[in-house]
């Protein structure tokens, strides 16, 4: 075994001092991933011994777990934050992931960072983040396409692979981001890369089961994002 599978497998092992949950019970579906995630500092609990597995995770606090899982360098603030997830994205901007960016053209700049960054994440914003930080650039369905073709993500339906199935519309939960992250590692993700800044093709991407694509439409809208000049 290498080093690095060793390590890779290590990080995500069973903690010998274990972390529990009342609101997370024995026969939970995340149970395990999320003590692993609590242990290693990806992400925390709330008072009163709780976790809220089923709470939505705003876009701030998805960045943030990203990079404590991947340990990207963040460096402190001595002058008041703006918001708090500001020196997050200092240090993920360099990356170029979709919703990364430190300085959006707010109306109310003050009130409207607040509202971008906390506002909840979709599970279709979290595939093409993933997909962002495995070197590829993928809008849409064809973003979900590319993390469920490398193994990064599943259907919320049981023995579904689908971009159906992956309901890209809903929200992102506690427990599902863990498990995410948690997939990014097992899977073989070591590092986080820089997204492109052009589409890349989606004629290149494999098939899933059943040798399903994304919708048509959605090639239409990369169609167009790939050969726009800006």
């Amino acid at each position: 075994m290498t080093l690095i599978t060793f390590l890779t497998l290590s990080l995500f092992s069973s903690s010998a001092t274990a972390t529990t949950f009342s609101d997370v019970p024995n026969d939970h579906w995340a149970k395990g991933t999320i003590e692993r995630a609590v242990n290693q500092g990806i992400i925390k609990g709330y008072p009163g011994n709780r976790f809220a597995p089923d709470e939505h995770v705003s876009v701030a606090a998805f960045f943030t777990m990203l990079s404590r899982a991947y340990q990207v360098q963040i460096t402190p603030h001595n002058k008041k934050l703006e918001h708090w997830a500001d020196p997050i994205y200092e240090a993920i901007e360099k990356y170029q992931y979709p919703y990364s960016k430190l300085q959006q053209k707010y109306i109310n700049r003050w009130e409207s960072k607040f509202l971008y960054r906390d506002r909840p994440i979709t599970r279709t914003e979290v595939a093409e983040i993933i997909a962002g930080a495995d070197g590829v650039n993928y809008h849409g369905d064809f973003a979900i396409h590319y993390i469920l073709s490398q193994g990064y993500a599943s259907g919320k339906l049981n023995g579904q692979t689908s971009i159906l199935s992956y309901h890209g519309k809903s929200f992102l939960t506690r427990a599902e981001a863990v498990a995410f992250i948690e997939k990014l590692k097992t899977k073989g993700l070591k590092e986080l890369r820089v997204r492109p800044q052009q589409p890349s093709d989606p004629k290149k991407l494999p098939p899933l089961p059943n040798n399903q694509f994304p919708d048509p439409k959605e090639g239409v809208l990369h169609e167009v994002l790939m050969n726009y000049p800006g």
